[in-house]
């Protein structure tokens, strides 16, 4: 894929992503943003790679709450 495609691929999924966050966490649509943009869900979501943008939004955002609750970011090794 290129680099281009991802762009807009991370843009929808982002996007998506931040208006769950927004609706979960009660929270407005800013605040989401900036949560998701200094997570390391984020980080790891941004290399197109490791493929964990093929996973669902509600998967993502799972892993999104564990790292806001933990701190941690992991991957469940059963999806790898």
């Amino acid at each position: 894929m290129s680099d281009k495609k991802y762009s807009f691929l991370l843009f929808a999924i982002t996007k998506g992503l931040i208006e769950f966050i927004a609706e979960k966490y009660k929270i407005g649509v800013s605040d989401a943003m900036d949560l998701l943009y200094n997570s390391k869900t984020y980080a790891f979501l941004e290399d197109k790679n490791n493929g964990i943008w093929q996973f669902s939004k509600l998967f993502l955002f799972m892993l999104f709450d564990h790292e806001q609750k933990t701190g941690l970011f992991e991957i469940p090794e059963v999806i790898l």
